[in-house]
């Protein structure tokens, strides 16, 4: 049916750089770099759509294509001149979409990896994960209902007056100077998905954990070979992100035919919880 190509590298370093009767540290990293490639899709055509999301994101869909990188975000966008600048339609100020859909990148991240440190102070212990991804899009389906329907803070330009002059250029090259309706303007976009396309990328904070060994205190009462007592954060916190509105990892569905289109989903929670180890 068809034919891909990955070629990357993993590596993985884990160190210990202090290491004392009463305390130890120790240190790991690791990442991958992954680029995929589309070698073969079939004899009838070069590209092939996997999948348009869910019903909240209309016009977006995933396409593998011959010599491109696997699962690539493929939707309307604006129609540009040479040098990058909208083309906008003289008749109502509105930008003119691609007669196409256009591409985006791909939703696979080129680079995931993370970063923990252990540190043990006699009985008590402390860790940390940050951990990433990086060199991939996606298309929001969450940030383009806001955008339509004036929940985003980007649709508030031209509501005093109702009407709003859109940065570009008419069909000759000139500087655009037809005003736009602001309502029929945010719901035009309605047909287009290029504002909401996003590096997808993040470094977070993945987890937290505080333990203590209460195995020397209770082992003259308790039949206990090991006994640990922790506290663990998992998701506390987003070092850095590209996306509006919501996480990256925000998404509706999980699966091939979905990579790099997020919906309407749950926002990502924090959670805080305890665990005790018994050994007997």
């Amino acid at each position: 049916m068809g034919e891909s190509e990955n070629r990357g590298v993993e590596l993985l370093v884990d160190i210990t750089p202090v290491q004392s009767n009463d305390f130890t540290w120790t240190f790991s990293v690791n990442g991958s770099y992954n680029q995929s490639k589309v070698l073969d899709v079939g004899d009838e055509t070069d590209n092939i759509p996997v999948g348009s999301g869910d019903w909240q994101t209309p016009g977006g869909t995933i396409r593998h294509v011959e010599g491109n990188p696997m699962g690539e975000i493929w939707v309307t966008g604006y129609l540009r001149d040479e040098q990058g600048r909208k083309i906008i339609n003289q008749n109502n100020g509105l930008p003119i979409n691609t007669p196409e859909p256009i591409n985006f990148g791909s939703g696979i991240p080129k680079y995931v990896g993370g970063i923990g440190n252990t540190f043990r102070y006699k009985d008590l212990g402390f860790s940390f994960l940050i951990d990433f991804k990086l060199g991939h899009n996606l298309l929001s389906g969450l940030g383009h209902n806001l955008y339509r329907h004036g929940l985003d803070p980007r649709t508030l330009p031209g509501r005093e007056t109702g009407t709003i002059v859109v940065d570009g250029v008419a069909p000759d090259g000139s500087v655009n100077q037809r005003e736009a309706n602001v309502y029929s303007l945010y719901g035009s976009y309605g047909s287009r998905r290029e504002h909401v396309i996003y590096n997808a990328g993040f470094w977070k904070l993945r987890k937290v954990t505080l333990d203590y060994n209460l195995t020397s205190i209770v082992q003259d009462f308790l039949p206990v070979q090991n006994l640990v007592l922790s506290a663990v954060g998992n998701h506390l916190l987003v070092f850095k992100k590209w996306t509006e509105q919501h996480d990256p990892e925000q998404v509706s569905f999980v699966g091939d035919d979905n990579v790099g289109i997020s919906g309407a989903a749950l926002p990502m929670t924090r959670n805080v919880g305890f665990n005790l180890k018994i050994e007997i």
